[in-house]
């Protein structure tokens, strides 16, 4: 299987997500995965309405909570500081 993963659609120019229609409706009969993540203010609409695909999952995610936030900002410190837990003033300053 193939995944395409494509960050910030918002950012995108309209020929980008017109690729991306092309790339989905030449891919039909294939694996393939398209994964795109987009804010929702002034988003243009993805996936197109002309664009049927078989499976289509929406997963709208809403921001973080700050006890959610400062735990991620805390495993990605661990993880890039090779196991060192960051302490509380360290993730707040972050």
């Amino acid at each position: 299987m193939t995944v395409l993963w494509f960050d910030n659609l918002q950012w995108a120019q309209p020929g980008v997500r017109k690729l991306l229609a092309v790339v989905v409706r030449s891919l039909l009969d294939l694996p393939f995965l398209l994964v795109t993540a987009r804010r929702p203010e002034d988003a243009p609409q993805w996936p197109p309405p002309e664009l049927d695909r078989p499976l289509l999952v929406r997963l709208p995610l809403g921001p973080l909570t700050s006890s959610e936030a400062k735990a991620l900002v805390r495993r990605v410190a661990e993880l890039e500081g090779h196991g060192h837990i960051a302490d509380d003033k360290t993730v707040d300053a972050l």
